[in-house]
């Protein structure tokens, strides 16, 4: 995709959504030395930690293709409440993008067994120092780092090729929220029996 076709795509979010819940940011940094804009993950984390510090509490650092995962009938409020920075772990599921074009991520429920690396964030902004991708996030003096329970708070990060997928051994642990698989009960339904 060009340049043109993401702006437009990212702008039809924010009218579809309006911009309360999508806001488009026009960021385009450039080497000092050069003149060249640079695209660093890190520095435009740190822009929209200065940008929105005072207007935000808690934010999630994941990418355009991980969706937040929250256990049906739990709160990601009621997870947040006791702890500072929460590292999250991500379920991998099939690209979303196929030989054919764009795949509907109602469609493939399947994921891969949970992998380590590559966890991502859950901080509330007023505690950051300095932001990172993954781990080396410079938190406020005191404020603890806490990994959550996977099969409660996550990321699904839809990257996985057909083979990859094909070879992985894929599995149904978790099924993501409403907004994604098309109904809540619906998910319900489709998780595995859980003891608490």
């Amino acid at each position: 995709m060009s340049d043109g076709d993401i702006q437009k795509g990212l702008h039809g979010l924010a009218v579809r959504y309006r911009e309360e819940r999508v806001k488009v940011i026009p960021w385009q940094p450039k080497n000092p030395k050069t003149g060249e804009i640079v695209h660093r993950q890190v520095e435009a984390y740190e822009d929209f930690i200065r940008r929105y510090r005072g207007k935000l509490d808690w934010c999630a650092f994941i990418d355009m293709d991980e969706y937040l995962y929250c256990r049906p009938g739990l709160s990601v409020g009621g997870i947040l409440e006791k702890m500072g920075r929460v590292v999250m772990k991500g379920w991998k599921f099939r690209m979303r993008w196929g030989m054919d074009g764009l795949r509907g991520i109602r469609t493939y429920l399947d994921h891969l067994p949970l992998s380590d690396g590559g966890e991502k964030n859950f901080i509330r902004l007023c505690d950051v120092v300095k932001a990172d991708i993954h781990w080396y996030w410079q938190m406020r003096c005191g404020v603890q780092s806490l990994g959550a329970a996977p099969e409660e708070l996550a990321f699904c990060h839809y990257n996985i090729g057909d083979r990859e997928m094909a070879d992985g051994n894929p599995q149904r642990l978790i099924v993501p929220r409403a907004f994604l698989t098309g109904g809540e009960r619906q998910a319900r339904d489709q998780l595995p029996e859980m003891k608490d």
